[in-house]
């Protein structure tokens, strides 16, 4: 099992991808630990190093936005490189890397947005051995897991009791988005726990407050899901009814109809 694991039983979504990293981290094999922006990568690359660190090799840790580190090339055991934010280094320095993984000198563990690309010579090392961590959202169930432990950490550090989340809190944590992920999260029940009165987390502590919520019936939601995702694979096709209305499953007609509904709105 690797360090740093969460307290609680993880989604299917992540329980897969922390299972493969356990396998990995007893081996000598580079590791690419890619995702978006606050889902965990920095502390999964820290838990491999740990494992690696273990079993006898020194770590060293850098960011591609200081380079290489120059020590590296000197050494002539093996040894274990945190190497953070590979999307930002150019093409010579991913070279350069591959170059010393490839001679042994360096045992890489990696992380980059999901986004990145890869110098071939580096793309052919790590393609096979790429970790994707899935966002928050994708998660289901974590973030109310990840909240509580957050608010716990969080209360603990200030030397306060561990406050109750309420039910509205726990509405909004369960079904907001988290384009931050577990950083932003982490950040929000911080400050709720640091304004949070009597002991409770509310949904106005989390910076959310009933008039941001658009409420409307469930019909009436469902449609609005609806136009607005037709729309989008409608932009995806270069505003081609025809192939759209193909790969959604529906008649031509029914794309003309959420096309008017817009007009209409627009005219309004």
């Amino acid at each position: 099992m690797l360090p740093g694991a969460p307290p609680f039983a993880e989604s299917a979504a992540i329980t897969k991808t922390r299972t493969t990293a356990a396998k990995l981290a007893v081996s000598d094999l580079p590791i690419l630990i890619s995702g978006p922006l606050g889902s965990g990568r920095r502390t999964l690359a820290g838990a491999i190093g740990k494992l690696r660190e273990q079993r006898g090799h020194p770590v060293v840790e850098a960011s591609a936005f200081e380079g290489v580190p120059d020590e590296l090339s000197g050494r002539t055991s093996p040894t274990v490189l945190l190497f953070h934010h590979l999307q930002v280094l150019d093409e010579r320095g991913q070279t350069a890397i591959a170059g010393l993984v490839r001679d042994r000198h360096v045992i890489l563990v990696a992380t980059a947005t999901a986004e990145r690309r890869l110098a071939p010579d580096l793309a052919a090392l790590l393609d096979a051995t790429e970790l994707k961590l899935p966002a928050l959202h994708e998660r289901e169930g974590d973030a109310l897991q990840w909240a509580e432990v957050f608010a716990a950490k969080a209360a603990s550090d200030l030397g306060v009791p561990t406050p109750q989340i309420a039910t509205g809190a726990r509405t909004v944590i369960a079904t907001n988005a988290w384009p931050g992920n577990l950083t932003e999260l982490e950040s929000v029940l911080r400050r709720a726990v640091l304004l949070g009165q009597e002991g409770t987390i509310t949904a106005e502590d989390l910076g959310f407050s009933a008039e941001k919520l658009k409420v409307q019936s469930l019909e009436a939601a469902v449609e609005e899901f609806r136009m607005t995702y037709v729309l989008k694979v409608l932009g995806h096709f270069g505003g081609n009814r025809t192939q759209t209305a193909k790969a959604l499953g529906v008649d031509p007609r029914t794309i003309f109809r959420y096309l008017e509904k817009v007009k209409d709105g627009a005219t309004k």
